[in-house]
């Protein structure tokens, strides 16, 4: 009962992150959910609990999307995808969640300390580069998201045009990644008992911060994600577990 309360309060908080900053769902998700199941069912589950909540949030903001800036950073993705998806079905669940703990500090250090004073140049290598990173770690952690906000948050021209782009990158990743896992990946009994649980919370999630979006401080939102995501990875590295 406990892992399952967990599982939906997880899904719920990421979802809701995601709707009102762009990205976090999986940090939240990939924060909580390796306490309680191995790190390569979170990895398959996170995909079908995130497709609809992601699709809601896209339909919104379609009109906005720069098809430009989407191409490049999309293409190198899948192939880091499927670099990062072999690499996390090589390892053990424990080597995973030191991998996991490793990423969330690092992510959580650069959020704080360092995404505000360092500024990439906007051209074809960094959208490359992104996109290439991007998918590793999608594959391998399930965290795709901050390679490519740094680029798009200096590649797009206003906050309509980055949420827009941010999630058509994010779904068609996705799908991507939900065919890969067809072909290479098993999925566990627990993971499909989980699945409509998660999938609820997840749309009530979005439904909630479509709704209080103009009224929340998203720095305040980041800030928890950020804090998050340094207290799990800290708990991984150190060994803890349910």
């Amino acid at each position: 009962m406990e892992n399952l309360i967990l599982l939906c309060v997880a899904a719920f908080f990421g979802a809701f992150i995601q709707t009102t900053t762009g990205f976090g769902m999986a940090i939240i998700i990939m924060a909580i959910w390796p306490l309680f199941m191995p790190v390569a069912d979170s990895v398959v589950l996170m995909p079908i609990v995130s497709v609809i909540s992601v699709l809601i949030i896209l339909v919104r903001t379609f009109r906005f999307i720069n098809f430009k800036l989407l191409i490049i950073p999309t293409v190198f993705s899948f192939s880091g995808l499927a670099i990062g998806l072999r690499l996390m079905l090589s390892f053990d669940n424990t080597i995973m969640i030191r991998i996991l703990g490793g990423v969330l500090i690092g992510l959580a250090i650069y959020f704080f300390f360092f995404s505000a004073k360092i500024k990439i140049p906007n051209n074809y290598i960094t959208a490359v580069i992104a996109g290439l990173i991007s998918g590793v770690l999608n594959g391998l952690v399930n965290i795709a998201g901050p390679p490519i906000v740094l680029y798009y948050s200096v590649a797009t021209k206003d906050k309509n045009e980055y949420m827009g782009t941010i999630q058509a990158f994010t779904i068609m990743n996705i799908v991507f990644r939900l065919i890969l896992y067809l072909f290479i990946a098993k999925i566990s009994p627990e993971t499909v008992i989980y699945m409509p649980y998660a999938v609820v919370s997840a749309v009530l999630g979005v439904v909630i911060g479509t709704t209080l979006f103009r009224k929340l401080r998203t720095e305040s939102i980041r800030k928890f994600t950020y804090i998050t995501m340094l207290v799990m990875g800290i708990w991984y590295m150190l060994g803890g577990t349910a």
